[in-house]
């Protein structure tokens, strides 16, 4: 019998024959698994409170000839400020949603496992839901290839100048004037420009220290939903 053992954050759950679940998690050795809890439905089960979403487990997992079991769950870190808290939960699932969608399973990537690990520490520890959400989107599409330019015009290379009118497409900034037959770009403001360099850049840690007004959070959402829509 083969088994293997990492650290996973428990992404989503769903009922799987009469007495199983179906665990969809993140690993930090092995990329994203889907895998069935044999009898964590069960009243007795022991499992069943350790795969719950949002929890750090260390996990052990046995190789099958149909399905990928979990031989054992231990929690590490359950995130009890989230799920005591409706927003937090509703915040921290919509992110997870997005997560999920956007990761192929077993693609592993440690950096990526630590952005998930990290979100959900700090959105554990904070109330700053808007901007750890968008921060969270825009870091994962760094990690995963799409780094969007922010320091020169995707057109004629020149560094991006404060005061200039500004614009956001599909690959990062326009300095210059030129037709977008398809209307795919986004008026910009300097602070946003500022504020999206300073998500690539920094930690949550880092970026939460920083005030920001809700104006410039709502922009910044609107073109992150925008980058993330388009690719």
């Amino acid at each position: 019998m083969q088994t293997f053992s990492t650290k996973a954050i428990i992404l989503n759950r769903q009922d799987f024959r009469e007495n199983d679940l179906r665990v969809v998690v993140y690993s930090k050795d092995y990329g994203k698994l889907e895998l069935v809890a044999r009898g964590a439905k069960k009243q007795t089960s022991k499992m069943a409170g350790h795969v719950e979403p949002f929890n750090l487990v260390n996990l052990m997992a046995v190789k099958g000839k149909q399905f990928d079991y979990i031989g054992s769950a231990i929690s590490n870190n359950c995130f009890t400020n989230i799920k005591n808290d409706f927003d937090k939960v509703s915040a921290a699932g919509k992110s997870i949603n997005i997560f999920n969608k956007s990761i192929k399973p077993e693609y592993p990537d440690q950096k990526i496992f630590y952005l998930l690990e990290d979100f959900l520490i700090a959105i554990n520890n904070n109330l700053d839901l808007s901007i750890l959400s968008i921060s969270f989107k825009l870091k994962l599409m760094a990690l995963l290839g799409y780094v969007p330019e922010l320091y020169n015009c995707i057109i004629c290379n020149k560094k991006i100048a404060s005061g200039n009118v500004n614009k956001f497409n599909l690959s990062g900034l326009v300095c210059c004037n030129y037709k977008d037959k398809y209307n795919q770009s986004y008026a910009i403001s300097d602070d946003c420009i500022k504020f999206l360099r300073i998500i690539i850049k920094f930690n949550f840690e880092k970026i939460l220290k920083i005030k920001f007004s809700n104006q410039l959070i709502n922009e910044s959402k609107e073109i992150i939903d925008f980058f993330y829509t388009s690719h």
